[in-house]
């Protein structure tokens, strides 16, 4: 049964609307729609070529993270966000993703760790060829395989409402690719060592630096912007 929950991870593909939510998020996070501006749904729909059915559903993933706040009779308006709120979502990122790792480690056998190591194998390969967005599914999918392992279901389910994929598409650079795929065979090594601390602290410090480097990006990106 563990298995199976772990491979569902690289198995899944996003819905129509958590495509459209995660175009939405770069949207608002990059403040291309205004914090409390009121989000067009006819414009919106128009601008990605999208119908209004799961442009409706995305905005309820988007409220969930509290991306955005409906108003009865007016409609959906975006939240004020802020450098804050995306560093308060990296830093609960890295404490969620510290414990599942920690919790998954024992849990490892020498399949498991194959299957593994793949993902690192074909996010080199994505990287070698340039192919940022293959490899982020790749990364995706390392981080993804590893919280299954955990059978902490209520954290891996907080961990994917905290999605930050639009900034890590928009704003990593190769050299920070490279770093991350260093800082993921690292991880890698302490779970194949069986060292649960280890393997966790390694997590938790390769999230929370992901997230200042990206944060230091948005910031330079907002300022070019003003």
């Amino acid at each position: 049964m563990e298995q199976q929950n772990v491979e569902m991870g690289e198995a899944k593909r996003l819905t129509q609307a958590e495509k459209i939510a995660l175009k939405l998020r770069d949207m608002i996070i990059l403040q291309q729609i205004k914090p409390n501006e009121r989000i067009n749904q006819d414009s919106i729909s128009k601008q990605l070529g999208v119908s209004k059915i799961p442009l409706r559903e995305s905005l309820k993933i988007l409220e969930s993270e509290g991306l955005v706040y409906s108003v009865p009779y007016k409609g959906a308006f975006v939240g004020n966000i802020t450098i804050e709120y995306v560093q308060e979502t990296y830093y609960l990122r890295s404490v969620l993703e510290g414990i599942s790792c920690a919790q998954a480690t024992p849990f490892f056998d020498q399949a498991s760790l194959t299957k593994l190591r793949q993902f690192l194998i074909q996010a080199e390969a994505a990287l070698e060829k340039e192919d940022l967005e293959r490899f982020i599914r790749k990364s995706e999918g390392f981080h993804d395989f590893i919280h299954g392992m955990s059978g902490y279901k209520r954290v891996s389910m907080m961990i994917q409402q905290l999605n930050t994929r639009s900034l890590v598409l928009r704003f990593y650079p190769e050299e920070q690719c490279y770093l991350s795929l260093k800082e993921h065979t690292f991880i890698y090594e302490r779970i194949e060592a069986g060292d649960s601390e280890g393997a966790g602290n390694a997590m938790r410090m390769h999230v929370q630096r992901s997230g200042m480097d990206t944060v230091k990006e948005l910031q330079s990106k907002l300022a070019d912007q003003s």
